[in-house]
């Protein structure tokens, strides 16, 4: 088989993957390893089940790299990487962040409806992203939570890496959810403060964070609705992160025109999305794939927006200086006030 079917084939079953995780989360596996290497049948013992779904188990997750397995001893042991993203208690534990793909998995099978009709198939992610859970469903807004913020950190490190915040003095993060890209930007750069401007109920959760993370002298969390409420003010710099490409042209512009009339003169209005469209010079790349298939499930608005695209809504909005980033899979919008 050549390596583009092979590659193809392992994106075909990649549901397999996702499915072992989540079990593995489930079942604490890589934790339970973590106090002792076992064989197989003594894992089994332990979590109660049967020893041949948990061999299969061991297998694929050795597959992934996260365990190992001692022939001669006859027992597993999780591998630098399981211990570092498996087992409970890691800082980099990605639990979260497989519950909530697999959250997903339901909407999945009506992704041609999706595409055909711009149908809102994931109606319970588009509720919780608004703050509509159900009573007794706060561990659902905790993963959805948690797996969002996981991605913000590594977003914030491919923020820096595009623009430089070495002679920003205060930035707000507009949809900053629980302060993960703003705390990145902050942990470089000592000299940044900032505020995160999110929904009421997100802000409950994300001053928590500020103060675990102890931000609590330089990050601040401001609750309010961007299309609606006025902007809090005194920042050189407002960024957003992978919000807009859930919005349509009319509605970025008329956040753009919320953002311009919040900056000062000079000041910018930074937007972070995964890819540019219809741009040959930097095609849209496979780990981008996610964030397409995600937009689909959740909105019915929005789109995967051209340089130029960007460009005339941010001239529409009002900024007198624009610019466009792209490096690796993202694009960087910029648009200056006068």
């Amino acid at each position: 088989m050549s390596t583009e079917a092979a590659d193809f084939e392992s994106r075909a079953r990649a549901f397999y993957d996702l499915k072992i995780l989540a079990i593995a989360y489930e079942w604490d596996v890589v934790t339970e390893l973590s106090r002792g290497a076992m064989s197989a049948r003594d894992l089994a013992a332990k979590l109660e089940v049967a020893e041949r779904p948990v061999t299969a188990l061991l297998m694929g997750l050795g597959a992934m790299g996260l365990v190992r397995y001692e022939q001669d001893a006859d027992r597993w042991e999780p591998t630098e990487k399981g211990s570092r993203f498996m087992v409970t208690g890691s800082p980099n534990n990605m639990r979260d962040v497989v519950r909530f793909a697999e959250w997903q998995f339901d909407a999945l099978p009506r992704l041609r409806e999706a595409v055909k009709d711009r149908t809102i198939v994931w109606n319970a992610g588009a509720h919780y992203l608004k703050g509509k859970q159900a009573t007794g469903e706060q561990d659902k807004r905790d993963v959805f939570d948690g797996a969002l913020d996981v991605s913000a950190i590594a977003i914030g490190k491919s923020v820096m890496t595009v623009f430089d915040f070495a002679n920003v003095k205060r930035v707000m993060d507009v949809g900053g959810n629980l302060g993960g890209v703003l705390g990145t930007i902050m942990e470089k750069f000592p000299g940044v403060h900032g505020t995160v401007f999110d929904l009421p109920h997100v802000v409950e959760t994300t001053k928590r964070v500020i103060e675990k993370r102890g931000f609590s002298e330089r990050m601040t969390a401001v609750a309010g609705d961007m299309n609606s409420d006025t902007w809090p003010t005194g920042y050189d710099v407002i960024l957003t992160t992978r919000v807009l490409t859930t919005r349509d042209p009319h509605e970025i512009v008329h956040v753009g025109k919320k953002a311009l009339e919040a900056l000062p003169s000079g000041g910018r209005f930074v937007i972070f999305e995964e890819h540019l469209s219809g741009d040959e010079a930097h095609p849209v790349p496979p780990e981008a794939v996610w964030g397409y298939v995600f937009m689909l499930i959740l909105s019915d608005r929005g789109g995967s927006y051209s340089r130029d695209e960007w460009t005339s809504m941010l001239r529409e909005a009002g900024f007198a200086k624009t610019e466009v980033i792209a490096k690796n899979k993202w694009a960087v919008v910029i648009g200056t006030k006068a």
